[in-house]
């Protein structure tokens, strides 16, 4: 034998003597190829039940509500829309606030205005009336007999004067008017601004509920031409805040008083009932004993 019988090589010695497993058979294509299909089919439907789910949990488009209007809008746009609307108000805020505050300065200056051109005024008419003072001081029949045209060129200058202060006071009168007329105007308007900013922010805002709160500030010490003259909505919170105090701390102070008036149940007092009579056939000798000795003794003075 050759060398090669005798010594195998060691590949050939580790090699597997376990058997070569049996190949499987596949009965029918058409069995595979529905397994198949039908995993697929479920793949399918779950991707969809997820898809529907996924539309059902974001809606195409949402209502918001703007200025007592509701629009349709995409979910992602919703939050930019309610940032603008925000903005937007804030703005409208400001420009109220910058508007009412153009308009008190406006009053402001005509205010000045008028106490200026009056004061001016003012001091016109006292010094033509200074004036004319001094030619009425004069001696107006000696004049004439003395000297008639003089007389007559000073009486011409005292009617000029009087004509001055005459038309000065009429125009301080007329600038009166006109401030007093532009004030009432302005105050209209601001209480017409004042009763929106109330409607707001004073809920059940009416106007029996504004004299309401008129009766309180003057029961207050305030004096009803004040109250009157109040245009600031903010005034008119302050007063209705402490108003509702002063009607909860009524009304908690009343609550324990009427409590208090309520009758009060009927207290029972429970006694101790004697005890009953126990059966003297039930009783023990001693017991039986003791009863006897006291009716003996119950018996004795009347038979005495």
């Amino acid at each position: 034998m050759s060398d090669e019988a005798n010594n195998p090589s060691p590949e050939l010695a580790f090699e597997s003597t376990d058997a070569a497993p049996e190949p499987v058979e596949v009965e029918d294509k058409q069995v595979v190829d529905e397994v198949s299909d039908t995993e697929v089919d479920a793949v399918e439907a779950a991707a969809g039940e997820d898809g529907e789910e996924e539309q059902e949990a974001a809606p195409e488009s949402v209502t918001v509500e703007y200025d007592g209007t509701e629009y349709e809008l995409p979910p992602e746009l919703k939050d930019a829309f309610l940032r603008h609307g925000d903005y937007t108000r804030k703005s409208q805020e400001l420009s109220s606030q910058r508007k009412a505050m153009e308009e008190q300065q406006a009053q402001l200056e005509q205010h000045a205005a008028f106490q200026k051109e009056t004061f001016e005024d003012a001091a016109v008419v006292k010094a033509l009336g200074q004036q004319i003072e001094q030619y009425n001081a004069l001696n107006w029949s000696e004049l004439y007999t003395q000297d008639a045209a003089q007389a007559g060129l000073l009486t011409h200058q005292k009617q000029e004067l009087e004509g001055q202060r005459q038309q000065t006071i009429n125009r301080l009168e007329a600038r009166r008017k006109q401030f007093e007329g532009q004030q009432v105007e302005a105050h209209a308007k601001a209480i017409e601004q004042g009763q929106s900013v109330l409607k707001q922010e004073i809920e059940g805002w009416s106007p029996e509920l504004g004299q309401t709160i008129a009766d309180y500030g003057i029961s207050q010490g305030l004096s009803a031409q004040a109250v009157g003259n109040i245009s600031d909505p903010v005034h008119v919170k302050i007063i209705d805040k402490a108003r509702r105090y002063d009607e909860l701390v009524a009304k908690q102070k009343a609550k324990p008083k009427a409590q208090a008036d309520q009758p009060k149940a009927a207290v029972k007092v429970k006694g101790k009932r004697a005890s009953a009579a126990k059966d003297p056939d039930k009783m023990s000798m001693d017991e039986w004993l003791s009863h006897r000795n006291k009716q003996i003794a119950a018996r004795a003075p009347a038979r005495a």
